[in-house]
């Protein structure tokens, strides 16, 4: 028995959204002609927007099962603002020269301070021009420079609070000064322990890279060497990392730090990823400066897998990756350009307005793009019509387009469309079109919804798409008739197509992220490790599609991803065999090929340039006290610029010691605006001028910014030490 077909009397105009204008209302748009179907070679193919019934069926011929599928275009046309952003490209004839050149002659070298640079529409995903040029990136820089740009290796001159590999070194060697590392617990057992360079902290991750390209069961398994381990074994790690490389990663990973070991720790309800936190605010901006947007963008979760047991982990049921952590990211052809965690709080602003939890985040990643009018797509689990409003009326002036859900999304029942269980009916209703324009809200420009009957209603929502159209496509496809492959052309609707194309930006991200995780086969214990390694990822990938654009817009062939990991982890391994260049900075040339005095000298200065710690020597002598102090505020103090402060043993004796200029001011004073010169001691070890009162609780307090408190109450600071408990690393750090 047939189905009965409901018949509605479907109105031309509904009811406008709530929260939207008075009087707006949604207008039911009538079809204007009828799209004209292409031609194929093989007249007896076709094209996949007719359904399996009609296409197989034997009483009706190619011609009339073609015609009974009837596709409209509508003529209106909506007002779309265009997008402007502009980046730093080659020029046309530049670059088409270089290809030239070196079609001609392979010979010809390559020399990318020829070209220049203009302005022009950012069409696709392209480098940052300024950020390469300030990190000294070019066609010489070996993959780990790249790298290098995303996670620095100390901090840039002159900013000292900036995150870079050298804090994690300083952060992992206090952590294991905090725990006695290498001295004798309370049973009387000791063990040896020495405090880790930053060359050995990439040795130690460089082993995850290696992870991710050939995963093992046990990561210790690659450091032996092939006659012990003739699989998983390696000579070329084992050499460099040596035998006691399983103790050693022990070490690591217990005291492996991204945070300030000496900080209190925060209530996890405001600061659930405190741990990781430096790192990830790090990653946020540098991946915004690094690249040049193009207009179309796409938002989506990204998972993070996660097997161990912690409060902020969810339960995911629909994902291969299994349950873990999540967060929501803008995405750019794979390009992680910012996210945010959705067990993190959402942002006040947002949530004060009455935006959802969900909406409050995605806003807030809206207002850190730099460019306006970006076209971001997405799917059913963040798409409204209030939303599209709202992303409208941002500081960006975000455009959105995406499927979206039938309840409580603000669609008219204008467009409204029965789902059909007969499979011959639901054949006769396929491609079937209707859509409404909103009107009458002085807030979003020709917001539409549209509904499409594809094997069931599939609805819309965009202030993307010009027009509704059936835009031509193309595939190839195999004749049985002609026997070889043809191209079958066909027509798709062009709000469905440009879905399809634009949306897969944090598909990419996660496939590109997964090929070689770094913590691929491994169970991870440590909820705030599984994220840091996901962070590592996304630094490594982000780099190597900068790397890659770079290389594609000026005409040369970039390594794959696979070899681009391969020479970050073999750098990171052997600095000297594989990353000769590290310390060595390029001078670029004038136009007359000789470089200027200013360059020389900082080519020299980088030559000369090694790791060293950042702690000045302990000599209390007067003629050794340095004229300017060390400045003291909330940045040199989260910076580690005064990390050793609570540290007492023989190279940190912290004596006071008379300062000899007379403009020299009480730091702790300054910092809380009570500035005076009176009585100055000054401390060696910390390079910084205090007062008598003050000396003592700066280097026994562990939580400064309720001194700095009391000193602005006017309180005596005698009575703030009394009260005060006496620091947890006096006696830890004491010889």
């Amino acid at each position: 028995m047939v189905d009965k077909v409901l018949v509605v009397d479907i109105a031309k105009f509904s009811a406008g959204p709530s929260g939207f204008d008075e009087g707006c209302r949604w207008r039911l748009i009538e079809p204007s002609d009828a799209a004209e179907e292409p031609l194929c070679e093989d007249i007896t193919l076709v094209d996949p927007t007719v359904a399996k019934y009609q296409s197989t069926s034997s009483n009706k011929s190619i011609d009339e099962v073609k015609k009974r599928v009837t596709k409209m275009n509508f003529a209106q046309k909506f007002k779309r603002a265009e997008f402007t952003g502009e980046s730093l490209q080659p020029s046309s004839t530049q670059s088409e020269s270089n290809r030239n050149k070196k079609k001609r002659n392979h010979k010809s070298k390559f020399e990318s301070r020829n070209i220049n640079y203009i302005k022009k529409p950012t069409r696709t995903l392209l480098p940052n021009i300024k950020f390469t040029i300030k990190h000294r990136l070019d066609e010489n820089s070996h993959p780990a420079d790249w790298l290098r740009a995303f996670i620095p290796d100390t901090p840039p001159k002159g900013s000292p609070q900036e995150y870079s590999k050298k804090q994690w070194c300083q952060y992992t060697n206090m952590k294991a000064e905090l725990d006695c590392a290498g001295k004798k617990n309370q049973d009387g057992l000791e063990y040896k322990f020495e405090n880790f360079t930053p060359r050995e902290i990439e040795q130690q991750l460089s082993m995850y890279l290696f992870q991710g390209l050939n995963p093992s069961p046990q990561l210790v398994m690659k450091a032996k060497p092939q006659s012990v381990e003739p699989i998983q074994g390696n000579d070329l790690i084992s050499s460099k990392i040596g035998r006691n490389f399983e103790r050693r990663h022990r070490q690591f990973r217990r005291y492996f730090a991204c945070q300030h070991p000496y900080k209190p720790v925060p209530p996890i309800s405001t600061h659930p990823n405190w741990k990781v936190d430096p790192f990830l605010r790090h990653l946020n901006k540098v991946c915004i400066q690094a690249a040049s947007l193009p207009e179309n963008l796409s938002v989506d979760e990204q998972t993070i897998a996660f097997q161990g047991m912690s409060k902020l982990k969810s339960r995911i049921k629909y994902k291969k990756t299994g349950d873990g952590f999540q967060c929501d990211s803008i995405c750019s052809n794979g390009y992680t350009i910012t996210f945010f965690f959705r067990h993190q709080p959402a942002p006040k602003k947002y949530i004060e307005k009455g935006y959802s939890p969900l909406h409050s985040r995605i806003m807030f990643m809206f207002d850190q793009l730099k460019n306006k009018h970006h076209s971001i797509f997405m799917d059913n689990l963040y798409m409204s019509a209030t939303f599209a409003r709202n992303a409208f009326m941002s500081d960006n002036k975000i455009k959105i387009h995406g499927v979206t859900r039938t309840d409580k999304r603000g669609l008219p029942k204008c467009i409204m469309q029965i789902e059909v269980q007969n499979e011959k009916i639901a054949d006769e209703l396929r491609n079937t079109v209707k859509v409404a324009v909103l009107e009458g809200d002085s807030k979003v420009q020709d917001l539409i919804a549209i509904s499409f009957y594809d094997s069931k209603p599939v609805y819309f929502l965009s202030t993307v798409i010009p027009d509704v159209k059936w835009s031509l496509v193309s595939k190839k496809i195999f004749s049985q008739s002609l026997h070889r492959k043809v191209l079958l052309p066909f027509l798709r609707p062009n709000f469905v197509d440009k879905y399809n194309m634009d949306m897969n930006s944090v598909d990419r991200a996660d496939h590109l992220r997964t090929n070689y995780c770094m913590g691929q086969g491994l169970r991870q214990r440590k909820w705030w490790w599984s994220i840091f390694l996901w962070g590592m990822d996304v630094a490594v990938v982000n780099a190597y599609l900068i790397y890659k654009s770079w290389y594609e817009m000026h005409g040369l062939k970039p390594m794959t991803h696979y070899y681009f990991r391969e020479s970050i982890a073999l750098a990171w391994l052997d600095q000297e065999k594989f990353w000769p260049s590290r310390y060595s900075r390029r001078c670029r040339s004038d136009s007359n090929g000789t470089s200027t005095k200013k360059q020389a000298s900082k080519k020299q200065a980088s030559l000369s340039r090694v790791t060293r710690s950042a702690t000045i020597a302990s000599n209390t002598t007067t003629s050794s006290i340095h004229k300017s102090c060390s400045t003291l505020n909330q940045f040199s103090l989260e910076g580690g610029s005064f990390d050793n402060r609570l540290i007492l043993r023989d190279d940190y004796t912290h004596l006071p010691a008379p300062a000899i200029s007379k403009h020299l001011e009480y730091q702790l004073h300054k910092w809380a605006d009570k500035r005076t010169r009176k009585q100055i001691a000054y401390c060696a070890d910390c390079n910084l001028c205090l007062c008598i009162k003050c000396y003592k609780v700066f280097h026994t307090v562990v939580d400064l910014n309720r001194i700095k408190n009391d000193i602005q109450n006017d309180k005596d600071i005698c009575i703030v030490i009394e009260k005060t408990d006496e620091s947890p690393l006096s006696e830890m750090t004491s010889v």
